[in-house]
């Protein structure tokens, strides 16, 4: 049996009643409810994590990364990649407007939290570059595909608020900001 770089890892026995180090476990290898299923990579640490929790899941080889690539090039068209962002100079850019990695924070602007920049950084839009320039109908339609809960958000500054930080205005940007309750002006 040829090895692969992943594993399919599906949890089949409930973490109700488990001791918190073993939900953790469950947790870290990023399974959230039953019969979830994730694909992690085939790492020792994977395994260890794994092998404490294994009463709980069941794990099975991944297909490997080639055919995955060779299944998708076959059956789809090639899409030219969506631009990466630009890293700024840590220097010009104030901590608080970037994630911990250094790239832009979409949850500084008002209106966005965690879960909705998750959706926008899914969707390829993962600066203040690229959401000042999306279209207010792209960005409502990734909200309508997550669900009434997003669907509810009103992204109408978004934009404008996204093309202050990208330009570099960040002091226009807290009035602006100061303006808002949750993204919609007062």
């Amino acid at each position: 049996m040829a090895t692969t770089n992943t594993l399919n890892v599906t949890l089949v026995r409930s973490v109700i009643g488990r001791i918190e180090a073993h939900k953790a476990t469950v947790r870290g290898l990023g399974l959230r409810r039953m019969h979830h299923t994730v694909t992690v990579q085939n790492t020792p640490e994977i395994r260890g994590m794994i092998n404490t929790v294994n009463y709980l899941l069941k794990v099975s080889e991944g297909t490997p990364l080639a055919a995955k690539v060779s299944k998708i090039t076959a059956t789809k068209p090639v899409v030219a990649a969506k631009p990466q962002p630009v890293a700024k100079a840590a220097t010009s850019v104030p901590k608080k407007f970037l994630t911990k990695t250094g790239a832009d924070d979409l949850t500084a602007i008002e209106g966005i939290g965690p879960k909705i920049a998750d959706l926008l950084i899914a969707d390829g839009i993962t600066s203040f570059e690229q959401l000042a320039s999306a279209k207010l109908s792209t960005i409502e339609a990734v909200l309508k595909a997550a669900g009434s809960r997003y669907a509810m958000a009103n992204p109408g500054t978004w934009s404008e608020q996204a093309a202050l930080l990208a330009a570099g205005d960040y002091t226009a940007f807290e009035q602006l900001a100061k303006e808002l309750d949750g993204g919609v002006r007062k």
